[in-house]
């Protein structure tokens, strides 16, 4: 299953790792452009995950429409108070687009 992971912080990592882990290939939105870089050459995020290896089969991308081009299924794993503009994003970019929706916000 393909699964586009929208937020790049430790928790939602460490959640993309398991997914990747068993057998689904992932796709992080990681909004900073160096987060992002690290991800795809080293396998890291040294600002969430202190530099520990994530699984070489899941990608990062840099915009919101990639990752809504690559999966039905979003995970929106971003803090709470940005849920709201981030789900509006998403209606803007692809209003007539259906997607399923998995909730790990905190």
């Amino acid at each position: 299953m393909k699964i586009s992971v929208i937020g790049a912080w430790s928790r939602w990592l460490a959640l993309s790792d398991v997914l990747a882990y068993n057998g689904n290939d992932v796709l992080v939105y990681a909004k900073e452009t160096n987060s992002a870089q690290e991800i795809n050459t080293h396998h890291t995020s040294l600002k969430y995950l202190d530099g520990k290896l994530i699984d070489k089969k899941i990608k990062a991308c840099e915009t919101l429409p990639e990752a809504l081009d690559f999966s039905h299924y979003l995970l929106i794993a971003v803090p709470s108070k940005f849920i709201s503009s981030v789900l509006e994003e998403i209606k803007e970019i692809r209003p007539s687009d259906d997607y399923f929706f998995i909730s790990a916000t905190k």
